[in-house]
């Protein structure tokens, strides 16, 4: 009788180490893109009315769905990470040349709108950094007086992204898409009716990362030839089993 409850033992001891050998771990999946807006020239030299110079540029990138044969999903975290620069130049001349002092004088508003939105899957919410870049200038002299000057930042725009609207289950098996948009304007300015401006919009440059990590819980298969031989271990036990019983 205790040979038999050994050898139940030994049965029970591999089943449950074949089982253990299927075990659930957390794992991690990731993917990144890169993606950069070169920088370019924008001119205003109208002070006449209100309109702006306007660039828009955009740019779509994909990053990877979670693949659904790896496990279950548990978790999506969607995250940016970018550099920006922009640079606001004026320059002003006094285009008619009275008797006595005369003035030079302008100003330039330059601007640059970057927008993030993710729109497979579809959120409502896109992700947004202004930036606003003002350049003044004033000369005064008896002939015809140049002014100019030049204003610039940079910095980063960093984050991570907003998806409360939508399920986990929509990261899966489906490639992420992002639209990016980068809105450029410069408009000139002058309180000096015989002043001549030019307003620039320059050094706009915007450039970074985008990144997804998926978090999930992976089946780890053995190799088949531990299933292998864990079968041939219970294969063989039943028989000796077998062979103590006939006798």
């Amino acid at each position: 009788m205790s040979i038999l409850n050994f050898q139940g033992f030994k049965y029970l001891f591999i089943t449950v180490s074949l089982l253990s050998s299927f075990s659930v771990n957390a794992a991690l999946m990731t993917d990144e893109t890169y993606f950069q807006f070169y920088t370019t020239t924008l001119i205003d030299d109208d002070v006449s009315d209100a309109e702006k110079t306007i660039l828009v540029r955009k740019q779509k990138h994909t990053l990877k769905g979670f693949d659904s044969s790896l496990g279950v999903l548990t978790s999506v975290a969607l995250s940016f990470e970018t550099d920006w620069d922009l640079l606001s130049r004026v320059w002003a001349k006094d285009k008619i040349n009275d008797q006595g002092v005369d003035v030079a004088q302008g100003k330039a508003v330059a601007t640059s709108l970057m927008t993030i939105d993710l729109i497979n899957p579809d959120a409502l919410s896109p992700v947004r950094n202004f930036v606003r870049e003002v350049a003044k200038c004033r000369e005064r002299d008896e002939s015809k007086p140049v002014c100019r000057e030049a204003s610039d930042e940079d910095g980063i725009f960093d984050g991570q992204y907003s998806w409360l609207d939508l399920s986990i289950n929509d990261f899966i098996d489906t490639d992420i898409t992002l639209k990016l948009t980068q809105k450029l304007t410069v408009q000139a300015f002058s309180n000096d009716d015989d002043s001549t401006v030019k307003a620039y919009n320059k050094n706009n440059y915007w450039s970074g990362f985008l990144n997804i990590e998926y978090e999930y819980q992976a089946f780890n298969v053995p190799e088949p030839s531990t299933v292998f031989l864990m079968l041939i271990g219970l294969f063989s036990m039943g028989f000796k089993q077998f062979k103590f019983a006939k006798t």
